[in-house]
Parts: C-alpha cells; structure tokens; sequence
C-alpha cells in the first residue's frame, strides 16, 4: 500500500469514517474503494487528487519520511503526465 493510501485509511480511522462514507466523499462506490486500498485495483491520477485535496483538507501531519515519501510520489506522478500529455501532442521527449 502507498504512503498515499496509507495516510488515507490513517486519516479515515482517526475520524471515525466508514469506507461508505469516505467512499462517498470521493465520489467512488465503496466497493472500488476497498479494491483500491487493497491494491486490486489501480489509483486513477483523478481519484489520487481527490484523495490528496481530501487529506489535505483535514490538516492531516507527515513527518519528514512521509513528506520525503509523497514528493517522490508527487513527482512521478507530474512526470508520467507529462509523458503521457508529450505523447497526445506528438511532442519527443529530449534526450538526458
């Protein structure tokens, strides 16, 4: 499980949530939801920012290794979009 969804069920516990709740917070069924903390399934990059605007709008704290871990996180993440926005607009990636 990431530090992402692991600072979610984290977060979710500590207020007393139901995963149907949550679930409906972030605007998913419960039933994906349980299949995406469990790793069945993958995090969408449209469910990941829900899910980050969520966590950060309940002042949830990280220490640094938390906070290490989900800029690497966040960082990849922009990297593959742009990848993925380069592709759609037929752009070449510069060489390293």
């Amino acid at each position: 499980m990431s530090s992402l969804l692991m600072s979610l069920e984290s977060a979710r516990k500590a207020r007393h949530l139901r995963q149907t709740e949550l679930a409906e917070m972030l605007e998913v069924t419960q039933g994906h939801y349980s299949k995406v903390v469990k790793g069945v399934v993958p995090l969408s990059a449209s469910l990941e920012m829900r899910i980050r605007k969520w966590i950060d709008s309940q002042g949830v704290e990280f220490d640094e290794q938390d906070r290490a871990r989900r800029m690497k996180e966040l960082a990849n993440s922009i990297h593959s979009q742009c990848v993925a926005l380069m592709r759609l607009a037929d752009i070449q990636s510069p060489d390293p």
